[in-house]
């Protein structure tokens, strides 16, 4: 009776167990099932409705009309276009709707719904034609030379400008200027969307460069490479900030104190502790620390020998003292730069 009563327990704990294996199955294939169909959902084999395509355009890029709709190809290469005129600017584009296919290490067969346009493209060549005669006349009249933009860069929302001044002018003027230039295109930007860096350089004087416009063609690009000329400094538009490398004030300095009146060479923001040692930095600079920033402007002479100017940073800020060194002799601090000061 007891062997009896035993087997029958283990008779009822295999069947539980068999249950609960083929209901964990089933749970399996069931969250499987869900997967696939929140993949199959995700990966809309669907192009958009003209409908929803005009309220994409609206929500984007503003109020808009209608000119015409398209749509053509056959399964994944479904599409469907719609063209239009904003009604702020008078630019006509389009926007379209298309099939992708997802690629996770390889073709999974699904595809999703994309959208492409080329709304940013028409809009900053708007804004680019009318500004394009009030630049001209800032740059004639204070000798600015600008670094072409690529092709592939024209058209960006966020554009990286950078000018050259022809004559040697300090932070405040270069500053202005900046700004004036920003200005223009500011006045243009009817919707708000362009920001631009604007970078302002000089001849560096002991590079012996000269920009010759003979040399470059109408739309050629003109590189201010570093070792024939320097950054005065540059204007964000994103937080209208003017950050200025003060490389006129560290040259003034140069030449009133150093004797060997070396050329300017370079300028870089460093870690203290790139450039000195603890006891060094205790020295010269009581109260700082490897991890503080500090301005290094390097000079070379005619012998290749190197001279730097340091200060410490302060963002935004202008330097408020300098102070000569020269690179030392004594490498046994494992530094990339030894320096010792000029006595």
């Amino acid at each position: 009776m007891e062997n009896h009563m035993q087997n029958t327990s283990l008779i009822k704990t295999e069947t539980f167990k068999n249950r609960i294996t083929v209901m964990t199955g089933k749970l399996l294939i069931l969250s499987g099932l869900a997967v696939l169909c929140m993949a199959c959902t995700a990966c809309s084999p669907f192009i958009s409705s003209k409908d929803s395509i005009i309220l994409y355009a609206q929500l984007n890029y503003g109020k808009c009309s209608v000119i015409y709709d398209e749509e053509g190809g056959i399964g994944k290469d479904r599409y469907r276009t719609v063209y239009f005129k904003d009604k702020e600017t008078g630019i006509l584009y389009e926007v379209t709707s298309e099939l992708d296919e997802l690629n996770i290490d390889g073709p999974t067969g699904l595809a999703f719904e994309c959208k492409a346009s080329n709304f940013e493209e028409q809009y900053v060549k708007y804004v680019m034609d009318l500004s394009a005669d009030d630049l001209e006349e800032i740059m004639d009249d204070n000798k600015l030379v600008m670094s072409r933009l690529a092709d592939y860069e024209y058209y960006f929302l966020e554009q990286s400008w950078e000018f050259l001044s022809e004559d040697l002018i300090d932070g405040k003027t270069a500053e202005k200027l900046a700004k004036e230039i920003c200005d223009v295109v500011r006045k243009n930007d009817c919707k708000n969307l362009i920001t631009i860096r604007c970078s302002m350089y000089a001849e560096n004087p002991a590079s012996g460069w000269k920009y010759d416009p003979s040399e470059y063609g109408e739309d050629e690009k003109v590189f201010f490479f570093d070792n024939e000329c320097f950054k005065i400094g540059e204007y964000n538009t994103s937080d209208k900030k003017w950050v200025d490398s003060y490389i006129m004030d560290a040259i003034e300095y140069m030449h009133e104190n150093c004797r060997y009146d070396p050329a300017f060479a370079d300028y870089d923001v460093y870690e203290f502790g790139v450039l000195m040692t603890i006891r060094q930095m205790r020295e010269f600079y009581p109260g700082k620390d490897g991890d503080d920033k500090v301005r290094c402007y390097k000079f070379s002479d005619e012998y290749g020998l190197n001279y730097y100017v340091l200060t410490p940073y302060e963002e935004g800020k202008a330097p408020k003292e300098y102070k000569l060194f020269k690179e030392s002799e004594d490498r046994s601090s494992g530094l990339c730069i030894c320096l010792e000061p000029i006595g």
